[in-house]
């Protein structure tokens, strides 16, 4: 089985261009900063529903679409087991 795993270092960046606070982000996504946090620093992975609204609010504020692939890469489940 496929997933993807979001590096948060990337949304940091793009973040960051779109001159958003972490504090206003994770208001914005109704979670904890040090969850938006321990997301952008890779400690945590955010679940879909989660990634999906941080990319609708970072294509807001940038003025353009920012895509899953933008963020993310395929990991396969397998290799962890």
């Amino acid at each position: 089985m496929y997933k993807r795993k979001v590096h948060g270092q990337a949304l940091r960046l793009l973040r960051e261009q779109a001159d958003l606070p972490r504090r206003e982000l994770a208001a914005l996504l109704d979670v904890s900063l040090g969850y938006t946090k321990n997301i952008e620093i890779e400690i945590d992975q955010p679940g879909g529903e989660l990634v999906f609204r941080w990319l609708r609010i970072l294509s807001t504020r940038l003025g353009r679409e920012v895509t899953l692939d933008e963020v993310s890469t395929a990991a396969d489940d397998k290799a962890a087991a």
